[in-house]
């Protein structure tokens, strides 16, 4: 790279040069943002993206309570966006797959304005750095202060993915570098062009919203009969006849001989249980029930020690599910191309994630959770989603966002989607039965970003379902030339285009029994407020579309 000539620039020019320089860091994540800005970034001042209904793809079933998934067909980054607005701070687990910029020549694997990038440029990284660090930055602001994000990635980007995570996220706020496995025939490719050894192994990095978090207890789902099936009892020694039930068992006052720090540990954290749970209270549920909570609180296995009846020291096996997990999984299968192949009767999709990779990691949050993948590809991660819901009456919701390259959205991942909530028939005539749930498809198009009267209004007009996915309101009430009504079982969203109009709308909403989001197009950001005081406590009032322009100017610098 050619250096600049310094002798051109003005004082100004020079000062704001040594500033910059002056912030850059000694040690982490450096790479030429500048020569690799995005072309569709640069465009964006002209459009600002919003989205569109696909009612011809909606999968509702209104005689159930099911939860309303998502599927955002598009550019991810113009989703994350959107979703900028509808959902800042409100999403427990992000996972994704991203593309992996393995640089290899005539591959496939990572677009960057449109085209592929191969091994020979020489800003393959600093490409694949900037297409990422803009994406995670947005990302990192859906997630809730007690959420968390699962990247997978294999060694070509490893090294540079954690520095860039340490710097959107936090180096405090990494929790793992968790290890899986390849499928055999994703080992075997590596091994075919790449002049190194075989690698079996992919990375998945783990990082928290916050630092503070606590996690609920994450665990290995183990047989019983591989902790000898004697869950829920004490230990003494290996011996069945040196094991007692709790009921009844108490420990000897004075007797606690042991003076190694990790015994009086476990000593104390019995006895603690004993005045939590209380003595005449001990019943084997209750015990579980306290070493879970504690599980649960501090993320940390602990041990509790007490005496058996005949005075020796026996320790506390917990349930078989309170097991923690470590960072290598491998207790599963590598890939899931035998259950696309067993939904679509042929192959149609590369080396897709595990189903139980996924679940696993949405398991770190509770059964409503809100969960996104802004890489969804052929759709693994709602369908784990789907699947989890439906085996333990969960009402996680899914929002997957993927474009349309190849045709993945429309032929992939969206029939995956319909046919697993609906049910299908494999090649050999084997029938699986539908796992239920609702599915709204939007594809995200553009209004444009000028400031202007006319804008503003076309914005609003344009907005109605990123309020309603807002809101996650999703049935449509009623309409008139100047509002339109939304609801789900639990409250309403009124949109108004003409504030002149809002006494009939609040003759419209008196009719219904549950919280009210009205939003009001406004010019000039008008606080509506006391035109609803009469309604204070049922109506939430908001002016747009200023209130999602202030997101966007921020996205869009």
């Amino acid at each position: 790279m050619p250096k600049k000539d310094y002798s051109q620039w003005d004082k100004k020019e020079l000062i704001a040069h040594i500033q910059k320089l002056e912030k850059r860091k000694k040690y982490g994540l450096v790479w030429d943002e500048e020569r690799t800005r995005e072309q569709f970034e640069l465009e964006a001042l002209n459009a600002l993206p919003v989205l569109t209904e696909v009612p011809e793809y909606e999968i509702i079933d209104r005689q159930t309570d099911r939860q309303t998934h998502i599927l955002i067909e598009g550019d991810n980054y113009h989703a994350l966006s959107v979703l900028s607005y509808t959902h800042e701070k409100k999403i427990d687990v992000i996972y994704i797959d991203p593309p992996y910029n393995r640089g290899l020549r005539d591959s496939n694997d990572f677009r960057y304005n449109d085209k592929y990038v191969d091994r020979e440029d020489s800003f393959r990284h600093s490409k694949w750095l900037s297409f990422m660090a803009k994406r995670l930055s947005l990302a990192r602001n859906l997630l809730k202060e007690s959420g968390v994000i699962f990247i997978s990635i294999d060694d070509n980007e490893l090294a540079q993915l954690k520095l860039l995570m340490d710097e959107i996220f936090g180096e405090e706020n990494y929790k793992n570098t968790i290890i899986i496995r390849r499928g055999a025939k994703n080992v075997q490719a590596q091994f075919d062009t790449i002049d190194k050894l075989s690698s079996g192994y992919e990375y998945v990095l783990f990082y928290a919203r916050s630092k503070s978090q606590r996690f609920p207890k994450m665990v290995k789902e183990l047989e019983q009969s591989k902790q000898g099936g004697w869950n829920n009892h004490w230990r003494g020694t290996d011996r069945p006849t040196m094991r007692y039930e709790l009921l009844g068992i108490k420990p000897k006052t004075g007797q606690w001989r042991w003076g190694e720090e990790r015994s009086l540990i476990a000593i104390e954290n019995y006895k603690q249980m004993l005045k939590d749970v209380g003595k005449k209270e001990l019943t084997q549920e209750k015990i579980d029930n306290w070493f879970i909570a504690k599980l649960n609180e501090t993320g940390e296995e602990m041990d509790m020690l007490r005496l058996s009846k005949n005075g020796k020291p026996e320790h506390y096996i917990p349930p078989a599910d309170t097991t923690l997990l470590n960072d290598v999984w491998f207790d599963f299968s590598p890939n899931s191309t035998s259950v696309l192949k067993s939904v679509f009767g042929k192959k149609v999709f590369d080396n897709p994630k595990p189903l139980e990779l996924i679940k696993r990691a949405c398991n770190f949050a509770n059964k409503d959770a809100v969960i996104v993948d802004f890489f969804a590809g052929s759709g693994t991660t709602a369908h784990a989603v789907f699947e989890m819901n439906n085996e333990d009456g969960g009402t996680r919701q899914v929002i997957s966002a993927t474009n349309n390259e190849n045709n993945i959205c429309t032929e992939v991942c969206y029939p995956r989607l319909k046919k697993v909530i609906k049910g299908y028939a494999s090649k050999s005539k084997k029938k699986f039965k539908g796992l239920g749930g609702n599915l709204k498809y939007y594809r995200t198009s553009f209004v444009p970003a000028e400031s202007s009267d006319e804008n503003k209004e076309i914005l609003t007009r344009k907005s109605v379902e990123m309020l309603c996915l807002r809101e996650n309101t999703f049935e449509f009430v009623t309409e008139t030339d100047t509002w339109k009504i939304y609801k789900n079982q639990n409250q309403y969203t009124a949109i108004l285009f003409d504030q002149l109009s809002i006494p009939d709308l609040k003759e419209e909403l008196a009719k219904f029994d549950k919280p009210i989001s009205v939003y009001i197009f406004s010019l000039e950001d008008d606080n509506f407020i006391n035109e609803f005081v009469d309604m204070r406590g049922k109506v939430k009032v908001c002016s747009i579309p200023e209130a999602i322009l202030r997101v966007y100017r921020r996205i869009y610098k």
